[in-house]
């Protein structure tokens, strides 16, 4: 994706937030993105892909801040990023599903590896589910961030934090996730 267009864009939606040339422009950017990030997570549904997407789209329509202070493109993605995991989340529960939010992706792709079966990989995915379930809507959004490639630097600057702060933060989302995980792994049945 070509940022500077990006940039642009949103430079021109701050300045004018009703303008349909730079909401073609954002769109005609976005669109490939999103429908190559959900044909990804639905596995290969390109219906399914085109709806996440179109729900994504509205939901920035909807709820996203344009203004000189929301510019940023690298930010804007991040952010892009968020609702698409979102959009994914709500799509999964709606057809009652486990999310694809892992905690751990490495772990969940080593699982899956060791056993294929169905049954291994939906234990996975419910623990997913849970743990995500249990975090607050801050909490999956640095999770989110980090799953990104977010280094503790990245997250101080774009939380506008100290980078100490953000080192804390990372380290109280991995405790609260490990204790979220043992506590479901220890219930009978799981």
């Amino acid at each position: 994706m070509d940022t500077d267009q990006l940039a642009k864009a949103l430079q021109a939606l701050a300045a004018d937030s009703s303008s349909g040339q730079a909401w073609e422009d954002l769109y005609r950017l976005l669109w490939p993105m999103l429908i190559a990030m959900h044909f990804r997570a639905l596995n290969g549904n390109r219906t399914r892909a085109e709806e996440a997407a179109d729900e994504v789209m509205y939901r920035i329509l909807k709820h996203a801040k344009f203004d000189a202070d929301h510019a940023d493109a690298a930010g804007f993605l991040s952010y892009v990023n968020s609702v698409s995991r979102s959009a994914l989340i709500d799509l999964y529960r709606r057809e009652d599903r486990a999310s694809a939010l892992p905690e751990d992706p490495q772990q969940a792709e080593e699982l899956a590896a060791s056993d294929g079966s169905l049954e291994a990989q939906q234990v996975t995915r419910d623990l997913v589910e849970k743990v995500a379930d249990r975090l607050g809507d801050d909490e999956r959004q640095l999770a989110a961030r980090l799953m990104e490639g977010y280094s503790a630097e990245d997250l101080a600057k774009a939380l506008n934090i100290t980078t100490a702060a953000a080192y804390k933060r990372i380290a109280r989302l991995k405790q609260k996730i490990q204790e979220v995980r043992r506590e479901l792994e220890a219930k009978p049945g799981f």
